[in-house]
């Protein structure tokens, strides 16, 4: 407790003050805006906006986006980075400036934006925080131990402790009237007689840090020697022993990660800097490994956090056991780890310590769990690679993404020809986003036929148009940039590991029902894997369905067999939902996952797509021939359509017939062109 009387005044009168403001605080008007958080829009204006603006109510809403004119930055930080409030100057018509404090909340799906002025609070808040730094310099002076010295014989004049500096003073004999020449060891009564001399004489203060290690009593102290006039000298001690150790922990743990207790980035890449300068010095080779764990997103999701925690430690005891005495191994987060090796003779050295860590962390037992691990290394090499440490961390980086890219499991040395090819990667998917933020997509269309009204294969075409064999089109995404067709395989792939072909989904949705929703024909659109698992597909297809006015009926859903295999129970919630919404589900390239036709049975769907694998090879293999009719018959006895994809030759067209195979597409009738184009080919059939 303090028993400063001015101390206390000074803390009463802050009081008070700070109770004032807060008065203030509440008496200050506020605005509160409604947004749409997707595009930012004003939705609803309260308050008194010309007051806290000087703009009135109907002008804001004139402009939907004046938040985000005024506020864009902030209002970014708060949709992006979550933060919850935010200070940020604004300039009215007058050419005043304020404090705008912001905050934004989140109730019940909907964002609101709270505004009022903060300009006077944060003066107050400033002069707060002056007061308090004030007061705080005051209190953090009073001494937790004070020992009033006669500079001529040492002798204690006055003393006072505390429960902190208790023990070692008792220890010490220090006590009033007695001198320390006769308690204190020689070499804390030099210590002790050296400055007390020099601020006797000099004047003025010091503060000195002094260890103590006596009689088994262990302190950190801080003494601060000061002239009292004629009195003498004072010795202010504060034990800064658990200060010490707290720090001592505090410095292990910024150089350590919490989880595993390797060390972390900073530390490794202090320890790699100083191995390159001995590195440079002793003409030796130095090797930077960056190791990531393939699947960890999979054994956290699946087994949960603990077992998440206890797989990293073991992956971190199997990488220390795996090294050679004297190389490092830190975590560089989540399920990355970055090793550096010493004094590097050879290739062969690096690639005998990569396959040992392959080894030694491919299996992990907790309890009753058993998991496979795998994990891919990269591998960069001072000086060949670089000398300079960020870029070896770097090329490490770029080398494990392509051992990634390579089938996993597997190490990868850096070379030049590795970074292009990232490079590349990273330029793709930039256009990519801004393929998708520009609709830049488009949609082409591939009849699906009626063959089996097919009789005269030399006039094919003809019998298409004067039958009207076209049941409906497949519609597929084609990308042109710079007047240049991108193949699909280029940028397909690359959008689902990214997470981009949800997006990319939803324009070739909408599109392709706004251009087919006037013609009576059946729209067959692919859905991968990643779209249909996307916990707003449904949602999102329904309200495309809505909004272009689509028959659903005349919408087929194509979903490919390699995820039913793998998810079949979340596919066949899903698609009965779907079915129930009149919404047609077709099993697109059948065969191609190797399921087994007793799964048919318990699919909800309308129709099956035969894999194009087999209908290339049904002519000259006989085998294949048996399994493409053993598919048709069992997908008729199920009451599914039977669709065969990638038709290219008349002799196919023949023996699909003769398999009884009503439906099929391919080169041979059409190739995929934009609708427009293709109706004109189809035009006398339309008439």
């Amino acid at each position: 407790m303090i028993s400063n009387p001015k101390i206390t005044k000074k803390i009463k009168f802050l009081e008070e003050r700070i109770k004032f403001y807060n008065l203030i605080l509440k008496s200050i008007d506020k605005v509160i805006f409604r947004v749409d958080p997707k595009n930012g829009e004003i939705l609803e204006v309260l308050g008194n906006t010309i007051k806290l603006f000087g703009v009135k109510k109907v002008e804001i809403l004139k402009n939907k986006k004046w938040l985000i004119d005024k506020f864009c930055c902030f209002f970014v930080r708060a949709l992006i980075q979550k933060e919850k409030e935010v200070i940020s100057d604004y300039t009215d018509i007058n050419g005043n400036v304020k404090k705008i404090r912001m905050g934004f909340y989140s109730i019940d799906g909907h964002f609101f934006i709270v505004c009022d002025d903060f300009t006077n609070l944060w003066r107050i808040q400033e002069e707060i925080e002056r007061e308090k730094d004030f007061l705080n310099s005051i209190i953090n002076s009073i001494p937790q131990g004070i020992v009033l010295l006669d500079p001529k014989n040492l002798k204690v004049l006055k003393y006072k402790t505390s429960i902190h500096t208790k023990a070692f003073c008792e220890a010490l004999g220090v006590a009033e009237g007695v001198s320390l020449y006769d308690t204190l060891p020689q070499n804390m009564l030099n210590f002790i007689k050296h400055y007390v001399d020099e601020v006797w004489m000099a004047g003025g203060y010091k503060v000195i840090p002094f260890e103590i290690n006596f009689e088994n009593l262990n302190a950190h102290l801080q003494l601060t020697f000061v002239k009292t006039g004629k009195w003498g000298v004072i010795i202010v001690v504060n034990d800064l022993t658990e200060l010490t150790e707290l720090k001592k922990k505090y410095e292990y743990l910024s150089l350590h990660d919490p989880l595993t207790n390797l060390p972390n980035r900073r530390y490794i890449i202090e320890q790699l800097k100083q191995l390159i300068i001995q590195a440079k010095r002793h003409n030796r080779k130095v090797a930077v490994l960056f190791v990531d764990v393939d699947n960890f997103k999979y054994i956290n999701d699946t087994y949960g956090h603990d077992v998440g925690d206890e797989f990293l430690k073991n992956i971190s005891r199997c990488l220390i056991h795996s090294l050679r005495p004297g190389d490092l191994v830190g975590r560089m987060g989540g399920d990355e780890f970055i090793i550096v090796l010493d004094d590097v003779a050879k290739v062969e050295d690096i690639q005998m310590v990569c396959r040992r860590i392959l080894e030694n962390c491919k299996n992990f037992k907790y309890n009753d769990i058993k998991i496979v691990v795998t994990m891919s290394i990269g591998i960069s090499v001072y000086p060949d690679d670089s000398e300079n440490y960020e870029e070896l961390i770097k090329f490490a980086d770029i080398a494990m993404y392509n051992s990634k890219q390579k089938g996993k499991n597997t190490f990868e040395f850096y070379s030049k020809e590795l970074a292009e090819k990232l490079k590349q990667r990273i330029e793709m998917i930039n256009k990519i986003v801004d393929a998708i933020e520009k609709e830049k997509f488009v949609v082409f269309y591939q009849p699906i036929l009626d063959i089996s009204r097919i009789e005269n294969f030399n006039q094919i075409k003809e019998e298409i148009i004067n039958k009207d064999l076209v049941i409906g089109f497949e519609a597929l995404v084609r990308w042109f940039e710079d007047g240049k067709l991108i193949p699909p395989l280029s940028f397909i792939p690359l959008a689902e590991e990214n997470n981009l072909i949800f997006d990319i989904g939803k324009i070739v949705l909408r599109k392709s029902m706004n251009e087919m929703k006037n013609i009576n024909k059946m729209l067959f659109v692919n859905t991968s894997a990643k779209e249909f698992e996307h916990p707003l597909y449904f949602d999102t297809l329904l309200k495309i369905v809505e909004e272009t006015n689509f028959n659903p009926s005349k919408l087929n859903i194509e979903i490919t067999e390699s995820l039913i295999i793998r998810n079949i129970d979340y596919f066949v919630k899903m698609s009965s939902s779907l079915i129930n919404r009149g919404i047609r589900i077709c099993i697109d390239d059948f065969g191609s996952g190797y399921s087994s036709f007793s799964s048919l049975v318990q699919l909800p769907a309308n129709m099956i797509k035969i894999d194009r694998s087999f209908v290339a090879k049904i002519e000259e293999d006989e085998k294949v021939r048996k399994i493409v009719k053993t598919m048709v018959d069992i997908a008729y006895i199920l009451g599914f359509d039977v669709v065969a994809e990638g038709v290219e030759t008349i002799e196919q067209l023949k023996i699909l017939q003769e398999l009884n195979c009503k439906y099929a597409q391919g080169f041979l009738f059409f190739k995929p062109m934009p609708l427009e184009e293709l109706l004109i080919q189809l035009a006398p059939a339309r008439n």
